[in-house]
């Protein structure tokens, strides 16, 4: 995808979306840090102010926030499994 000229709001999500951000990728967020970030890509996306190419990339990146929301959710109910003596 091509970035939006002279939109930096429009390339930083357009960067976000496609893992380009350097320092907060997506795998290195904790749940609420994720849970954060998708809530106002929802925000965002609800307004319908975003044009459709920036509402598209929103869209995956809050496809990849959610996997990882419910990976970390995977792993605490397996670690409280495990403490509770349920091995399943």
């Amino acid at each position: 995808m091509s970035k939006v000229q002279g939109n930096t709001k429009a390339n930083d999500i357009l960067d976000d979306a496609h893992g380009d951000s350097s320092s907060n990728t997506i795998e290195a967020l904790s749940f609420e840090g994720a849970l954060a970030e998708l809530t106002h890509l929802v925000e965002q996306l609800e307004s319908g102010q975003m044009s459709l190419e920036d509402s598209v990339s929103s869209f995956e990146k809050g496809v990849k926030l959610s996997r990882r929301c419910e990976s970390l959710l995977d792993g605490a109910e397996q670690r409280l499994e495990i403490l509770n003596g349920n091995d399943t």
